[in-house]
């Protein structure tokens, strides 16, 4: 919590300053490193709050951004319709999330597994939103070349290679 307390008001600060959809790839991408480098290594107390702490500045990400990302991908007026959807869809996986890492500990004995889940989600996440990022700087490149105007954010588009266009530092 107290982690938590602390990261999102920067998460909402630096989504801000760096784009939310940026921001949200990053801050997931490091949960699932942190998941895979301390909470798996941890073998004290101490260790795993640590991680509790570090983690809980990252991890806060979806909660802080899940809406503003919606408008960007979803525009405004589809908020509450997008937001309805999402909420239907998590009621499942959270509702089973806390006896599904238990049947995993009980089958095993040890964590490690419900852990390993946990850690290849977060990454599976920021590659999911490393695709929305790319999408979106697609199809703000393409209402730039609709109309003489520029970047949603007032910026300047730049083309690049394909394969390195989800990779561009864009405000998105």
């Amino acid at each position: 919590m107290f982690g938590q307390a602390l990261g999102r008001p920067c998460i909402g600060w630096l989504s801000d300053r760096f784009g939310r959809i940026n921001l949200t790839f990053i801050m997931s991408l490091i949960t699932g490193i942190l998941t895979f480098t301390v909470w798996i290594n941890a073998k004290s107390f101490g260790v795993l709050l640590t991680f509790a702490l570090v983690g809980g500045l990252s991890a806060g990400v979806f909660w802080v951004n899940i809406s503003p990302v919606l408008v960007e991908v979803m525009d405004l007026e589809n908020l509450a319709s997008a937001l309805s959807c999402l909420w239907v869809a998590m009621a499942a996986p959270s509702t089973f999330s806390a006896p599904i890492a238990l049947e995993i500990y009980t089958g095993t004995g040890s964590y490690l597994g419900a852990q390993l889940f946990t850690g290849f989600m977060y990454i599976a996440a920021s590659f999911c939103v490393l695709g929305v990022r790319r999408w979106k700087i697609d199809s703000l490149r393409g209402a730039k070349e609709r109309s003489p105007a520029s970047g949603e954010d007032g910026q300047d588009l730049k083309p690049m290679s394909w394969d390195l266009k989800c990779l561009k530092l864009d405000i998105v």
